[in-house]
């Protein structure tokens, strides 16, 4: 009866064990059939992010790339001369991106300057008036003289409205492809740009050479895909997942494509199944192998994978996010030196993402600290410390000292890494160096008072990098506002700032306006006698008295020998006084001007205002002259 009992009882067991067997089988199945459609799914929304990434960064780099070829024809057309030294000084030193050749212009007669000289069009496979009719455009494919494969870029420069030149730049399409062969999945995916029209790759890292979609001819499709489909999305410009057996390694490709806001181009990610299924298959492997030995193990490793993967997802999300954190603060900081509203709003992102009270950048390489500071609710702290520039000195000292960061939970702590820096309700600090190509700071991004639990630099040295753009990019704005504004010899404001400072004078709100018209005598006689350094230093003194007696904000040289003061709000005995110790001090060296004074009160014409000034300067100028001939001709009557 026992014997029974335990053989029954041997059979249940084995029975339960084989069911629990079965069971945990099917249960591995299934979990296998769910983690592989979770990756599937996981695999989409990857690729349709890293797409979408990649094609916000290209139309970025696009944009950022016309805009300073927009910047640069505008220069082009101030200097006039398209061949002048100084402009192609400029256009040579001016870099866009990795790939793409130096600026070259071309002109109406089928020429192309280059940095090297002037060159026929026909060397390029250019004409004028057909690059001229599309005006601000890409090129299609082409291949150059070496077989290579090419687009370019055109920008016309136009002077009133006529195109006189067309500035543009080359792209290698094969050094583009190589140079992002890494850039999707970690260098395990492929990236492609597609011309929607013809069909010809304009970027493919996942084929030796770039060739045509179509002439590849049709794939093996994935059940629930069609080839036709496909090409009728391409070339419409839709977005869409396709999943196709690669003629390359014979396995599926799962592959998405969107347009590019370019032409009539299509970006397109794709990605192989072993990619999509590595952990996928992992999991099978060990789930497999744990269920030969120990059933027990397998169910503990199985809810130790399901806690495991919940942590990678969240983690995932995570990444994610801080990806797209850097992502915003780098979009508001590509033309925050144009836009200052933008650099307060990254400011603020960073002051979301981690919980600080006050975020603060430092501007420390224009010659002086510019600090640009954001606020979050609550904040009361005092300005002692701020303004008078207390703590930036000292996180400089601390920088140059060789730390890389700063962080400081306390205000002992504070006080120690900083000697000196006690500020009223500063509890925690964090700082990072912005650091320009050189090395050296240009800037010092700071945040306080954030929670404990979030006192790391990471979240501030995540978005450096976007801050020294931006460093950089001010910089060369300034530097090319400041060619564009300055006359080059005197120093002072040239025509071009001119032209600006009379729409603001026009909306000043001056109760009196005085225009001083000054022109220079004997400059061309000058000239011709003493050469035309005796010349420019002539009109340099000149500039320097004009600078002691009016100051730099409303004097111009706007033309060879003519400059232009206006005095706001200012008494007429005050300016005749200046004018006339102005005058003599030229007179005692050397120096002769004709000089015409005009007020305008109320809501005075700056037009009528200028031309009267001018007027007078010119009656000025005959008595100057007649004065000159009677003089003469007395002293020839004396000899």
């Amino acid at each position: 009866m026992g014997i029974q009992n335990r053989s029954k009882y041997g059979i249940h067991s084995l029975a339960v064990t084989v069911t629990l067997m079965l069971l945990m089988v099917g249960i591995t199945y299934a979990v296998f059939r769910g983690i592989t459609g979770f990756e599937r799914e996981e695999c989409f929304d990857r690729l349709y992010y890293e797409t979408e990434v990649l094609a916000q960064s290209m139309e970025l780099s696009a944009s950022g790339a016309r805009e300073k070829l927009q910047l640069m024809a505008a220069l082009a057309v101030r200097y006039g001369d398209l061949a002048d030294p100084q402009l192609w000084e400029i256009l040579s030193s001016t870099t866009l991106s990795e790939g793409m050749a130096s600026l070259a212009i071309l002109l109406p007669d089928d020429t192309v300057l280059t940095s090297d000289g002037r060159k026929d069009a026909a060397q390029f496979g250019l004409s004028f008036e057909e690059e001229a009719v599309h005006g601000e455009h890409f090129s299609d494919r082409k291949q150059d003289e070496t077989g290579a494969y090419i687009i370019r870029s055109f920008t016309p420069i136009l002077d009133q409205n006529e195109t006189i030149g067309i500035l543009f730049y080359t792209i290698n399409l094969n050094s583009f492809s190589e140079a992002m062969r890494d850039s999707v999945y970690g260098g395990e995916g492929a990236l492609y740009i597609i011309d929607g029209r013809t069909g010809d790759f304009l970027m493919d890292t996942w084929h030796a050479e770039l060739g045509n979609i179509w002439e590849l001819g049709e794939r093996e499709m994935a059940e629930g895909y069609d080839h036709e489909r496909l090409r009728q999305e391409l070339t419409e410009g839709e977005s869409n997942y396709v999943v196709f057996v690669s003629e390359s390694i014979g396995e599926y490709l799962y592959f998405y494509y969107e347009p590019l806001e370019i032409n009539e181009w299509r970006i397109a990610v794709s990605v192989p199944e072993n990619v999509v299924f590595h952990s996928a298959y992992r999991i099978r492997s060990i789930l497999t192998g744990v269920l030969v030995f120990e059933i027990v193990s397998f169910s503990l490793y199985f809810l130790w994978i399901l806690r495991n993967s919940r942590y990678e997802a969240k983690e995932k999300q995570s990444q994610l996010d801080s990806i797209r954190y850097i992502y915003d603060v780098e979009k508001l900081l590509f033309n925050a030196h144009e836009r200052k509203e933008n650099i307060d709003l990254a400011l603020e992102k960073i002051g979301y993402i981690i919980s600080a009270q006050r975020v603060v950048f430092w501007l420390t390489d224009m010659g002086k600290n510019v600090m640009y500071l954001w606020s979050g609710q609550g904040d009361n702290l005092p300005d002692s410390g701020w303004q008078d520039g207390q703590l930036v000195h000292a996180l400089k000292e601390y920088f140059s000292q060789g730390y890389r960061e700063l962080e400081a939970e306390s205000p002992d702590e504070i006080e120690r890494r900083l000697p000196g820096v006690r500020m009223e309700g500063l509890r925690n600090l964090l700082a990072v160096p912005v650091k320009d190509v050189d090395g050296a700071i240009c800037g010092i991004l700071m945040s306080c008072n954030q929670d404990e639990y979030r006192m790391s630099t990471l979240a501030l040295k995540g978005v450096s990098f976007s801050f020294r753009m931006f460093c950089h990019n001010l910089m060369l704005y300034n530097t090319l506002k400041e060619q564009s504004e300055k006359d080059s010899l005197t120093g002072l404001k040239n025509r071009n700032r001119y032209e600006l400072d009379l729409k603001k004078l026009l909306r000043s709100g001056y109760h009196s306006l005085v225009c001083i018209y000054i022109d220079v005598n004997g400059l061309h006689e000058l000239n011709n006698t003493r050469g035309h350094d005796a010349g420019d230093r002539m009109l340099q003194m000149v500039a320097a008295q004009l600078r002691t007696r009016f100051g730099e904000r409303y004097v111009y040289r706007i033309g060879g020998d003519e400059f232009l003061v206006f005095l706001p709000d200012i008494r007429e005995e005050t300016v005749k006084e200046l004018c006339s110790e102005m005058t003599a001090a030229m007179e005692e060296q050397g120096l002769h001007v004709s000089v015409g004074i005009h007020w305008g009160k109320g809501d005075v014409s700056i037009t009528d205002l200028i031309k009267e000034a001018e007027q007078k300067m010119y009656t000025d100028k005959r008595k100057f002259y007649e004065q000159e001939d009677r003089d003469g001709r007395q002293r020839r009557r004396d000899s």
